[in-house]
């Protein structure tokens, strides 16, 4: 729910910002997506590929990056794990412990030095996750110099979280 709050601020604040002008010498591009879980790392390369080809300025994934509650079909058709579906405790041990890491190898290294901002969705605190979890998986995102400047403005003694919002080029995007 949250995702489609905030894509509808973000565009809103493009289309009724006054600061932000659709003009060709100011144009610019970003790329959003969300609920990667099965087939992201399929998807999600693709949509790297196009974020780089179109020169965007940043990436942001919403949330839902894992299915969590049970293995997705990402995971599950990893060569590496396709001998744990013989035995689904052992698969679903495994994918719980290694699903954030998997996600991050599998969906965000393809967009390389790009700036990538991670939303948390209901999917990352779903038993056995939880929100301190994805903190310390996502802290290199979530402490970015980006979102740590803008709390630093926002609050003398800010303290970083999984909801965020940061300012580029005349529009607030916040999650």
């Amino acid at each position: 729910m949250h995702r489609y709050i905030a894509l509808a601020e973000v565009l809103l604040s493009l289309l009724l910002s006054p600061r932000v002008q659709c003009q060709p010498s100011s144009a610019w591009r970003f790329a959003i997506s969300g609920d990667s879980r099965n087939c992201g790392d399929v998807v999600m390369p693709a949509i790297a590929a196009g974020a780089k080809r179109d020169g965007a300025a940043f990436y942001w994934h919403l949330g839902d990056l894992r299915a969590i509650d049970f293995p997705d079909e990402d995971y599950v058709h990893e060569p590496e794990h396709r001998a744990e579906t013989k035995n689904d405790l052992v698969l679903l041990n495994n994918y719980e412990r290694n699903t954030w890491q998997d996600f991050i190898a599998s969906q965000i290294v393809p967009f390389g030095e790009m700036p990538i901002f991670i939303g948390i969705g209901n999917h990352e605190v779903i038993t056995p996750k939880n929100r301190d979890g994805f903190m310390r998986a996502f802290s290199r995102w979530l402490e970015q110099p980006t979102l740590a400047r803008q709390r630093a403005s926002d609050d003398p003694a800010p303290a970083w979280s999984t909801y965020y919002h940061w300012k580029e080029r005349g529009v607030d995007f916040s999650i």
